[in-house]
């Protein structure tokens, strides 16, 4: 199963709230050989899912991802089943993911 990352706006309502998705993608879980595409320039929020059956590790950066994970960069982690939210910056990529 994948890490499902979502890209969104802003409330028009609650600068604080996510409005609409601009985009999701799924991303395996595959070490650190997979990446996100480039978080799209209009948006404000990440999600990032896990829908694995396990914990898994990720980084979101602008380097080179990637080669930080290989590197042994710090990583964020999400619980089996969990969502977290990410305040989104341009050209930033999700990668290093890792089961746990």
């Amino acid at each position: 199963m994948p890490l499902r990352v979502t890209y969104w706006t802003q409330s028009q309502y609650n600068q604080n709230l996510p409005g609409s998705p601009i985009s999701t993608e799924s991303i395996t879980i595959s070490g650190t050989t997979a990446q996100s595409g480039v978080t799209p320039p209009n948006a404000v929020f990440v999600s990032l899912r896990n829908t694995e059956t396990g914990d898994v590790t990720f980084i979101y950066n602008s380097a080179n991802p990637t080669a930080l994970a290989a590197g042994g960069a710090d990583h964020g982690g999400i619980g089996t089943g969990e969502r977290i939210w990410l305040d989104a910056k341009p050209a930033f990529k999700v990668a290093g993911i890792t089961a746990l």
